[in-house]
């Protein structure tokens, strides 16, 4: 029997969106992942477009050339560009679990990200989801799941854990204790060369603030961005009560990304983000959303790893509980 992650191929679930299916979250959680459906094929046009749409303005997110002179064979994903594929298998797997529950909503609450390596233009990606527990509330279910991401090669790029509330009557409540068994994988997906930090005394000066920058956030991109990462069968219009809404949780992650990238010089230098997110309703009736990020060297080690404390605001409202992203020691 083969096995994949630590899984036998044979007990895996393939999320298949239909009226007649009959797996129930007692037969699914804690035995096996949930397999998204279908393979994610990481384009060029896929890359540019989300991080235009996040400010993710490195030349290597934009430029074949620049990708390759860094030592990439193609067209490089931001740093969180994951998440559109996380998204997606997060609807299936609701689906699998609630046969005829159409989720419309899915609110972040706290999610990390671990990141092997960066996607690049032409990475096939499959997703891995497990879900640990839901919680029920009304109309809402508290959620939290683990996901892998594996590219062509069967090899794990990242993994993320997320804790979200979906917006979805009667899905069923089954606490799972079970994590997804991540243990033992050998990793053989490191970042690749091309590191080139700009830092400066920041870099061997933990508690000394990054600079600040400002994001001009439009709805309509909130719009395109929110799309990218729902699937047709879930997708739903905007009313107009929507505008003027803060960006969601994971596009305020990909801001932190773009912001840290143009710090760092890097979009490689981090290994892990990890955020907890506020909710609030934005203001109604602006076009545009002036989001504001900052950041802190919480402390560096003598390989150059360390911990960047970030902070995000807008219209002057918390965006982020918490958050914080691991640097990883650049590549010699």
């Amino acid at each position: 029997m083969q096995i994949v992650n630590g899984v036998p191929k044979s007990t895996r679930i393939t999320a298949s969106p239909g009226p007649n299916r009959e797996s129930t979250a007692a037969q699914l959680s804690g035995r096996c992942p949930i397999r998204g459906t279908g393979p994610y094929t990481v384009t060029p046009e896929r890359i540019r477009l989300f991080a235009e749409l996040t400010h993710n303005d490195h030349p290597i997110h934009h430029h074949d050339t620049v990708a390759r002179d860094y030592g990439y064979p193609a067209l490089v994903a931001p740093p969180t560009f994951a998440a559109l594929v996380m998204v997606r298998a997060q609807y299936d797997a609701v689906w699998v679990l609630a046969p005829g529950v159409r989720p419309t909503a899915l609110l972040h609450t706290r999610q990390t990200l671990d990141i092997r390596r960066l996607l690049v233009a032409g990475d096939i990606v499959t997703t891995d989801i497990r879900i640990r527990a839901i919680r029920t509330t009304g109309e809402y279910a508290g959620v939290e799941a683990q996901l892998v991401f594996t590219d062509h090669h069967g090899e794990i790029v990242q993994s993320s854990s997320s804790s979200l509330y979906v917006c979805a009557p009667a899905v069923p409540a089954h606490p799972v204790t079970r994590p997804y068994p991540l243990g033992g994988v050998v990793d053989r997906a490191r970042a690749r060369t091309g590191n080139r930090r700009t830092l400066g005394s920041a870099a061997t000066s933990p508690g000394l603030p990054l600079p600040r920058r400002i994001f001009p956030v439009d709805s309509a991109d909130m719009d395109t961005y929110d799309a990218l990462g729902t699937p047709d069968h879930y997708r739903t219009v905007a009313g107009p009560e929507a505008h003027g809404r803060p960006p969601s949780g994971m596009m305020r992650l990909a801001l932190t990304a773009g912001y840290l990238s143009s710090c760092l010089g890097d979009p490689a230098a981090v290994a892990r983000y990890d955020a907890e997110f506020t909710h609030f309703g934005g203001q109604r009736g602006r076009a545009v959303q002036p989001v504001e990020i900052a950041g802190r060297m919480v402390s560096v080690d003598g390989t150059g790893a360390g911990v960047v404390e970030l902070d995000g605001r807008c219209l002057d409202r918390r965006l982020f509980i918490h958050a914080h992203a691991v640097l990883r020691p650049p590549a010699r």
